[in-house]
C-alpha cells in the first residue's frame, strides 16, 4: 500500500491539511510534498482515511462546542436583556423558548400552516396613483377591479387560547 512507503507524519500532515485548508487539492499537496498525485489521492480515501476524518471532525466539533460553551453565560445574559425589546415588538418566542428549555411548559404541537397565494397582474401606474385595477385577463382589453372575497370573521380574527 502507498502509505507504507510514506512516513506517518507526512501522511498525517497531508490528511490534516486536506481537511483544514479549503484551497488544498490533491495536485497542490502533491506539488508541495513531492509525492505523486495518485499516491496523495490514495491517502485521502479508504477506511483508514474515513476513520481519521471522522475522528478529526469529532475533535473539531468538540472544540467548537467548548468555544461556544465559554460564551454561554454572556449569551444567557444578552438573551435575558433582549426580552423587553422582543415583548415590546409583540414577539414572545424568546420567553416561550426559555420556559420550554427549563421544562416549565411543554412545547405544543402546532397545526400545519397553509399559505394561499393569489396572483393578480396589476397596473403599477394605477397602483401608485391610488386606483389599482387588475390588468385584463385573456382577450379582454378592459382593466377590471381586483376580485373581492368574503371571508368569515372567524378566519380573520385571531383566536387566543389560554
Amino acid at each position: 500500500m502507498a502509505e507504507t512507503s510514506i512516513p506517518l507524519e507526512v501522511v498525517m500532515s497531508i490528511r490534516t491539511r486536506y481537511l483544514l485548508d479549503p484551497l488544498a487539492t490533491i495536485k497542490s499537496l502533491s506539488e508541495e510534498t513531492g509525492i505523486k498525485a495518485y499516491k496523495v489521492a490514495s491517502l485521502l480515501k479508504g477506511p483508514q482515511f474515513d476513520a481519521f476524518k471522522q475522528a478529526f471532525h469529532e475533535a473539531q466539533a468538540n472544540a467548537a462546542r467548548d468555544k461556544l460553551a465559554s460564551y454561554s453565560e454572556d449569551a444567557a445574559l444578552m438573551w435575558r436583556q433582549s426580552f423587553p425589546a422582543a415583548v415590546a415588538k409583540g414577539d414572545h418566542r424568546p420567553m416561550r423558548d426559555l420556559l420550554i428549555a427549563n421544562k416549565i411548559i411543554d412545547p405544543q404541537a402546532t397545526a400545519p400552516h397553509v399559505t394561499v397565494q393569489v396572483g393578480l397582474a396589476l397596473d403599477l401606474g394605477a397602483v401608485l396613483s391610488g386606483t389599482p385595477k387588475a390588468l385584463p385577463i385573456g382577450n379582454s382589453t378592459t382593466p377590471t377591479d381586483p376580485p373581492t372575497i368574503d371571508v368569515p370573521p372567524h378566519v380573520t380574527t385571531p383566536v387566543l387560547k389560554d
